[in-house]
């Protein structure tokens, strides 16, 4: 069942723009960007009756089109950082501008990144890990210093058995907006989604 009530910082933390929703298959109808919904469809594909696919069940000549945006990495359950392996050139200059460097294969997610901002992303991303959920991102899906990117994001998890949760691969797309074009932060609506509820409807 899809929730409609946004849980404003679940935690109480006041900084943090998202709002927070849980929801089932069907919102995947609410995405707007076509790719952003062809890389979930592709996801969905490789499942095969499995919870999530496998990182090697990824190949990059199915999917051209996606590949200047796509991101794909490890997950450890032990530590739960999220490793990002290899990534299109769109998302390494984001990252490039974030800290400055030139690859993304070796980085945890929120490397570089203010503690209020790590804690932010942990409490989006975590559950992908921890309970194998899809993530979906709708709005501010970037905030940097002097810019915002307005788009869409999803996250998928990949497991090397079909259960439990060893890697992730996303597709980020977003248009950018300098900050002083907006009176405040804009909202981010985040929506957690169990791959079960998605695999069901293969």
């Amino acid at each position: 069942m899809t929730s409609e009530h946004a849980a404003k910082t679940p935690n109480g933390d006041e900084t943090d723009p998202g709002r927070y929703h849980l929801g089932d298959a069907t919102v995947l109808d609410r995405i707007q960007e076509s790719k952003v919904r062809r890389f979930t469809d592709y996801w969905i594909g490789l499942c095969h009756g499995r919870r999530m696919p496998a990182r090697a069940d990824l190949d990059p000549i199915d999917i051209p089109w996606a590949l200047s945006r796509i991101f794909v990495g490890d997950y450890d359950p032990t530590t739960k950082d999220f490793i990002y392996r290899i990534a299109g050139e769109e998302v390494v200059e984001v990252f490039r501008r974030f800290n400055g460097r030139a690859s993304i294969r070796g980085v945890r997610l929120g490397d570089g990144m203010p503690a209020p901002s790590v804690a932010a992303i942990r409490r989006r991303w975590d559950p992908v890990g921890e309970r194998g959920d899809i993530l979906y991102m709708s709005g501010a899906v970037y905030q940097a210093a002097d810019r915002l990117g307005i788009g869409e994001r999803i996250v998928l998890p990949l497991s090397d058995d079909g259960a439990t949760v060893t890697g992730f691969c996303g597709y980020t797309i977003c248009r950018w907006q300098d900050r002083l074009e907006w009176e405040s932060s804009p909202d981010v609506d985040i929506w957690h989604i169990p791959s079960a509820a998605i695999s069901a409807t293969d």
